[in-house]
Order: C-alpha cells, then sequence, then structure tokens
C-alpha cells in the first residue's frame, strides 16, 4: 500500500526554510521602508520650498521671509500659499533674499534641517 502526502519532518524542513528567508528578508524590507519616508520628506519640502519661490515671485517680495508648516497647510503669516504634492510635518521655513531655504521641520519621529542643497532627514526629534 503507498500513502500519499508528506511526512513531518518534510513540513518542519519546508517551514525552517520560510523562517529563515523571513529573517533575511525583514531587515531588507525595514530599511527600504525607512528610506522612502525619508525620501517622502525631502520631496515633501522640496515642493514647498518650490511653492514659497513662486509665491515671493508672484508677490515681488525680495527680502525673503519666514513660512510655517503647520501639517496641513503652508503659511506666509496668515496667508495660506498653494502646494502642489503633500505637506508633511510642522516647523519653519526661513527664505533669505536669495531664495536660500533654511529648514526646520519635524514629521512623526524624523527631523529635517539645513538648507535644501544639505538637507539632513535624521530620526530624532528637532530642538
Amino acid at each position: 500500500m503507498k500513502n500519499r502526502g508528506f511526512t513531518l519532518i518534510e513540513l518542519l524542513a519546508v517551514i525552517m526554510i520560510i523562517g529563515i528567508i523571513a529573517l533575511v528578508t525583514t531587515p531588507l524590507v525595514m530599511n527600504q521602508i525607512e528610506k522612502s519616508k525619508k525620501e517622502t520628506l525631502r520631496d515633501s519640502i522640496k515642493g514647498m520650498v518650490n511653492a514659497i519661490t513662486y509665491y515671493q515671485t508672484e508677490n515681488e517680495i525680495f527680502t525673503g521671509g519666514t513660512y510655517t508648516v503647520d501639517g496641513s497647510s503652508l503659511k506666509a503669516g496668515s496667508t495660506k500659499i498653494e502646494v502642489d504634492g503633500s505637506i508633511l510635518g510642522t516647523g519653519t521655513i526661513i527664505m533669505n533674499s536669495k531664495d536660500e531655504a533654511t529648514i526646520k521641520i519635524q514629521y512623526q519621529q524624523y527631523c529635517a534641517t539645513g538648507s535644501l542643497k544639505n538637507l539632513k532627514v535624521e530620526k530624532k526629534r528637532c530642538n
């Protein structure tokens, strides 16, 4: 008589192989998720700086200014600035007269600081 099916040893071997694959790939997936969150914040900040540059050009503001981000809007004083894309985090963007931005924005556990060309996004609280 011929038995069909898998033995307990064969099933355990397959489960162990799947477990090893999961242990190896989990850190790789988590690193990619971390990188994508940081890049999303970078892209959001670039969009906000572009919107500020456009706003300053349209309103003939040549001295720069301080702009606030509150998680749902970008504002110059009490004036809302339209942004193509998403607005993430809370903080400030300071523009100088040469359209160079100094950024300090907190989004979830990430802090973005520096200039647009040298933007640091770190997993920490902004001071």
